[in-house]
């Protein structure tokens, strides 16, 4: 970050006042007050108004760098942010003694790939942080390590990208731009900045390939993804959207391949496989935790989208 500093000006006759409060502050002897006094009288004096014109002329000869710094500073303040959470999930397995076993990572990696699939960026985000937090911890920092562990996640995620119907040449594409930076990154916090850049990136491709950026499929997404475990209807997204029923219907598959109700059901079978791997929750109480209606027909979804039923899933 640059900065620019226009002086030294005053807006006014300068008067004991000043002295007097630098003298308070920095506790200076008689003799440097009066060598201040001399100093602020032979600086130049500028009416507020061109004070003012010159704030407007630095604007106008600086405004073609301003979305540069501006991208930056996001980017800063992302990364800072990152860190945050990371450095929390550190301090937790430093506090609690967490599972930081091969065993607990894996069960992390399953539910990074089931939020990712299932579209929700923020969930696939937070959990991806919590396992870099995880490695941090383990691996005590390791550069090398922690690079590994990246590319093993980007190899991850881009197979779930392609799964979820992102184009194939375009993947490739995009695995080997991100591939490419996380081999050349010379520090762990650009390397954890790469992996949410390529959660982004991915997701798009998965979900915005016919239609990039579609606001109103990208809402429904994001109210599926935050939904999902209750009842929701294509006709009260639509509602909250805006749009009619059968536009959001067509628009909705069109955008993401198939329609909502299977995108729906696609979601809640995902976030089942979790609660079968990791709870000892009943099919009946699975069911309802997801968002079916009944066992029976968590079981028909179930089987219909992964050919096995819950419990041959679980066993």
């Amino acid at each position: 970050m640059a900065t620019i500093i226009l002086g030294p000006f005053l807006m006014d006759k300068p008067d004991s006042t000043i002295v007097s409060a630098a003298a308070e502050k920095y506790s200076l002897s008689p003799s440097m007050l009066l060598d201040l006094y001399d100093e602020l009288s032979g600086i130049r004096i500028l009416s507020p108004a061109k004070v003012n014109d010159l704030k407007k002329l630095l604007e106008h000869l600086l405004m073609p760098l301003i979305p540069a710094e501006r991208a930056m500073l996001l980017d800063r303040q992302e990364k800072l942010y990152q860190q945050s959470r990371i450095n929390e999930t550190i301090q937790m397995y430093k506090e609690q003694k967490k599972d930081t076993s091969q065993s607990g990572l894996l069960e992390q990696e399953r539910q990074l790939l089931t939020k990712a699939r299932a579209g929700n960026v923020d969930e696939t985000k937070r959990i991806l942080n919590e396992i870099l937090g995880q490695v941090l911890f383990s691996e005590g920092g390791r550069l090398s390590t922690v690079r590994i562990r990246a590319i093993e996640l980007s190899t991850l995620l881009s197979r779930v990208a392609m799964e979820g119907g992102a184009g194939t040449d375009m993947m490739r594409k995009l695995s080997s731009n991100y591939a490419s930076k996380l081999e050349s990154s010379k520090n762990i916090e650009d390397i954890c900045h790469l992996l949410q850049e390529l959660i982004d990136g991915f997701m798009e491709l998965m979900f915005f390939k016919k239609d990039n950026g579609n606001l109103h499929v990208r809402k429904a997404l994001q109210s599926i993804a935050s939904n999902y475990n209750r009842h929701i209807t294509l006709s009260e997204i639509a509602e909250e959207i805006g749009l009619s029923d059968n536009y959001l219907s067509a628009l909705f598959k069109k955008t993401v391949g198939i329609s909502f109700s299977e995108f729906l059901n696609h979601v809640r079978v995902e976030e089942s496989k979790q609660l079968l791997i990791s709870t000892d929750y009943s099919l009946a109480e699975i069911a309802v935790a997801v968002g079916f209606p009944d066992q029976s027909y968590f079981s028909k979804v179930f089987k219909s989208v992964t050919g096995l039923t819950p419990g041959s899933f679980r066993y």
